[in-house]
């Protein structure tokens, strides 16, 4: 087994990353969800995040660090696709990091499905946090 494992290199290097990619998932997803404003999808206009007041040279290095996590984070889940782990909610998170039209939209379909929408707000809720309002 190990002689089979040491021919197939990159095989293993993909199953590392999904398992890195799997662990920082499970620890950054309930995070990123507990720091959501209740508000956040019934505001007609998003509230400007603090690095946006920033001089420009501090607000092109935090959008292009956004974008590049995004589009690494998406295509190291395709990459990663057939191997275990959370390929399809990695891809996700990469999405929600890329500023792309229409990401705003998408967000908000995605928390209106009953399903995600009452697991967000039991997380929230075992957190201490109010639930997310939605129209």
């Amino acid at each position: 087994m190990f002689q089979w494992v040491r021919s197939h290199p990159g095989l293993l290097w993909s199953l590392v990353a999904s398992l890195v990619m799997l662990i920082a998932s499970l620890v950054a997803i309930p995070a990123l969800i507990v720091r959501i404003p209740p508000d956040y999808f019934t505001r007609d206009k998003r509230a400007l995040p603090s690095w946006a007041k920033q001089r420009p040279f501090v607000r092109v290095l935090v959008i292009s660090g956004k974008n590049i996590l995004g589009g690494a984070l998406i295509l190291a889940s395709i990459v990663a696709f057939p191997l275990p782990g959370l390929g399809v909610v990695t891809i996700l998170i990469g999405l929600l990091l890329v500023d792309v039209p229409g990401k705003h939209r998408f967000m908000k379909w995605l928390i209106g499905r009953r399903f995600i929408r009452e697991r967000i707000n039991r997380l929230r809720k075992r957190r201490g946090r109010e639930p997310v309002q939605f129209q």
